[in-house]
């Protein structure tokens, strides 16, 4: 009896140990999330591995502290305002027996703040598209993501955009997008991410214009789509330098080839850099004039050249006042007629005489955009007094670092100033800048090769020009530097720096041979229009040959007066003289001019008439006909027994006549003695 009490009692123990080991709690969390945000729920399950459910009690437990009395129910629902990070369990009691049984240990942690989504921008294979990611930090899982577009966050639709998944989306429109992530039941929902500025601004230029002047204004625009109805801050790049500018538009005062870039920022964001615009400048039209050297009275045509005339330009025309206070600048007074500018590129300025400084500059667009202006300076060698220059020493060239005095003379109450326009051909400079100015006198050492100098005064006056040129050789031409007046006398002189002259001279009249001999000067007895031209003389040795620069010898025709009624007889008296004298001239110019075939020959000699220590005076008259002869005769004050004077210095001229070929004079020399 006792041995089947005993094996009864074994059997109950083995049951009660199988069903204690079998008995299990777990504490399961939904969703099964380690991480939880505030406002989200969460549902505790408590399961017994035994019996039904209905069989048990159940408590749930934080960090070993009950906070959830026994009851029937083995879920619980609550929302993390009320629960704080911890260790959670349960605790399972039989109903019958009242054991009770521990779960296992389950840690959540609650964020007590609401996510905000982010946006990342990544790398898209779709050509010109880009991609963004949406995600939520700390990473955590469950999350579905929604996009939107626009100032309004507009659900975001297919167009434009590619879905590669929930998280991720390729657009290929500038505009501006934010996300947001949800996630459980109820719906929780993170912050909107702050706006991301998928947008690149584009810099155009706000014309059509095919080109852009150099110093023209211009204006240049940020333009960007996607955020039209945004306020946006903008700024301006230069060559990789930020610009001081914050507005849509950038104007470029004086324009130069650069490149420009932009973005724009709002309270939505930052976009991008624009891709840099190349600004190309081209040269401001260019002015040129019909010559810079006009004869006094002509007329000069002034020429603005520019590209593409017909893109509505319209052109200004100026005088150049100098303003001798401050150094480089003159003041623009506009030509008549120019006040609205010129449809034509060209304007005539009539009865040119003095020293002058045109200017032209062209517009177009409303408002006007200028381009720079243009400069171009008109000389006058007609000396004129006052106001006008002189050179100590006068002479047209000099020896390297030579120093000369240019004074310029005129009223002495008037402030004057000498004013160089160098061989670069492009800018002007006053003598503060190569000399020392003492009064109206100029100071300097000549250091450029060519160079023009003239006069210009406080009260905008200019005096004549002299072209002054400096000889890097040892060799030079003595010439005068104003133009020698019709009929006058003048010698050039062929001069070393160091030395004298122990071989031929040759000098040179627009390249071609003049005089060639032992002397060193060149006289021209008469001046005459056609003995205007370049001249240059040269030394030659047996291996070395020394060249003089050139000069350019300019002659003043005389005034001729006017007539009047009552001087009517005498002028057709004196003409009918000259056309009886004429034939008789030629006639024994003629006869006393022959070959060794007995035929006439025409020469080309200007003479020098010597009489004691005097020299005579010569008249020069040009006969026009088939063959062009220059005929000079040489007279006494007194008629005397008509003695021939032969000693003539000749100077072996050849000249050309355009119309009828070799061109040669034929010279008549008589002295006359008591």
């Amino acid at each position: 009896m006792e041995q089947t009490l005993l094996c009864v009692l074994g059997l109950f123990s083995l049951n009660l140990l199988f069903y204690c080991g079998q008995a299990k709690v777990v504490l399961t969390v939904e969703p099964n999330w380690s991480v939880f945000f505030h406002g989200e729920s969460v549902t505790l399950i408590c399961d017994v591995k035994e019996g039904q459910e209905t069989d048990w009690w159940y408590s749930f437990n934080r960090d070993g502290q009950r906070f959830i009395v026994y009851s029937s129910n083995k879920k619980y629902q609550i929302y993390t305002q009320y629960i704080q990070t911890g260790h959670y369990s349960c605790t399972g009691r039989n109903k019958l027996s009242s054991n009770q049984e521990e779960s296992n240990m389950v840690h959540l942690t609650v964020l007590v703040y609401t996510p905000k989504a982010l946006i990342l921008e990544g790398n898209s294979s779709t050509v010109g598209a880009v991609m963004l990611t949406c995600s939520v930090s700390p990473s955590t899982p469950g999350w579905e993501y929604s996009w939107y577009s626009g100032t309004n966050a507009q659900p975001l639709t297919a167009g434009g955009t590619i879905f590669h998944s929930n998280d991720r989306i390729s657009v290929s429109q500038d505009g501006l997008y934010r996300c947001a992530g949800g996630r459980g039941t109820p719906r929780y929902y993170t912050e909107h991410s702050d706006t991301f500025v998928a947008i690149t601004p584009v810099v155009k230029l706000n014309h059509n214009w095919p080109e852009v002047f150099y110093g023209e204004e211009t204006r240049l625009t940020c333009e960007m789509k996607g955020g039209e109805n945004v306020v946006w801050e903008y700024e301006w790049m230069k060559q990789q330098v930020v610009l001081p500018e914050n507005k849509k538009e950038h104007v470029v005062v004086h324009a130069t080839t650069s490149d420009y870039m932009c973005r724009a920022e709002s309270t939505y964001g930052q976009t991008r850099w624009s891709k840099a615009f190349r600004l190309t400048v081209i040269d401001s039209p260019n002015l040129s004039v019909s010559s810079l050297w006009p004869n006094p009275g002509a007329s000069v045509n002034l020429n603005c050249a520019a590209k593409h005339p017909s893109a509505g330009w319209r052109f200004y025309w100026y005088k150049l006042i100098p303003d001798i206070a401050r150094e480089y600048l003159y003041d623009y007074e506009l030509l008549p007629g120019s006040t609205n500018g010129t449809t034509q590129d060209s304007y005539v300025v009539y009865n040119h005489t003095n020293t002058a400084g045109y200017a032209c500059r062209a517009g177009r667009g409303d408002p006007v955009h200028y381009t720079s202006y243009s400069h171009k300076f008109v000389w006058s060698r007609e000396f004129q007094s006052p106001p006008s220059l002189r050179v100590s020493p006068d002479k047209v060239q000099h020896f390297w670092s030579d120093s000369v005095s240019l004074t310029c003379e005129g009223n002495s109450s008037t402030q004057w100033t000498v004013v160089k326009f160098g061989q670069d051909g492009f800018t002007s400079q006053r003598c503060s800048g190569f000399g020392t100015l003492t009064g109206s006198t100029c100071t300097t050492q000549l250091n450029e090769q060519h160079a023009v100098y003239w006069c210009e005064s406080k009260s905008g006056q200019f005096s004549s020009a002299i072209n002054i040129s400096v000889s890097f050789k040892d060799i030079l031409l003595d010439s005068p530097t104003h133009p020698v007046a019709e009929g006058a006398a003048v010698t050039l002189r062929c001069k070393l720096k160091t030395g004298n002259f122990v071989a031929n001279v040759v000098f040179y009249k627009n390249d071609k041979v003049v005089q060639n001999d032992m002397r060193w000067t060149l006289t021209i007895p008469a001046v005459s229009e056609s003995h205007e031209g370049f001249y240059r003389c040269e030394r030659k040795y047996s291996q070395r040959t020394l060249t003089s620069p050139q000069s350019w010898i300019s002659v003043k025709s005389l005034s001729k007066p006017e007539s009047s009624p009552g001087h009517l007889p005498l002028i057709v008296g004196l003409v009918c003289g000259v056309l009886v004298i004429i034939p008789l001239l030629l006639f024994f110019c003629y006869g006393t001019s022959k070959d060794s075939n007995g035929n006439s020959q025409t020469f080309a000699t200007d003479q020098t008439v010597n009489q004691g220590e005097n020299q005579q005076q010569v008249y020069s008259t040009l006969l026009h006909g088939d063959v062009c002869i220059y005929e000079t005769v040489g007279g006494a004050g007194n008629i005397g027994t008509g003695h021939q004077h032969a000693e003539v210095e000749e100077l072996n001229y050849n000249y050309e006549n355009v119309d009828s070929g070799a061109c040669r004079t034929i010279t008549m020399d008589r002295q006359i003695s008591n």
